[in-house]
């Protein structure tokens, strides 16, 4: 069945997630980067997803280096959120820049549907902002409080 014609979930995304963190078995979250993926994902039996900025930078031929944009993000957030109905627990890299850029970042990942976003975020040495993941040597790490969706 279609995103067309499924009815629209009752509860907020990040709702949800809560309900699903709160029982006592591990919750296994598989990657999706596509509305099909995330449908496959559903119908093996999941009942959250996880969106990698690395998985979609490559879904979309790019390194994985901070060169994907925001609306990239959004519209992949957007397609598999639609389309499986699923909690989505996001990627959002290191925020697409400065603390104002991560607030929009995350006020758009929740109107887009998204349960949870995981912003890092690395310093090069210089003090610039860098485009790498902090799981990745690049200078020093930035662990900001990111707050809960929905």
């Amino acid at each position: 069945m279609t995103w067309l014609t499924s009815p629209a979930a009752d509860e907020r995304p990040g709702q949800r997630l809560k309900q699903l963190l709160k029982k006592e078995e591990i919750l296994c979250v598989p990657g999706a980067h596509n509305g099909l993926t995330a449908l496959i994902a559903k119908e093996a039996g999941f009942d959250c997803l996880y969106l990698s900025g690395g998985a979609l930078s490559a879904s979309l031929g790019l390194p994985d280096l901070g060169v994907m944009m925001p609306d990239e993000l959004l519209m992949a957030v957007r397609s598999i959120c639609r389309a499986s109905k699923l909690p989505l627990i996001v990627d959002g890299d290191t925020g697409y820049g400065e603390a104002l850029n991560v607030m929009r970042l995350i006020q758009d990942l929740e109107i887009s549907g998204a349960s949870a976003a995981v912003v890092g975020g690395a310093v090069l040495r210089g003090g610039r902002q860098g485009g790498r993941s902090g799981d990745r040597p690049s200078g020093c790490t930035i662990r900001p409080e990111v707050p809960e969706l929905g």
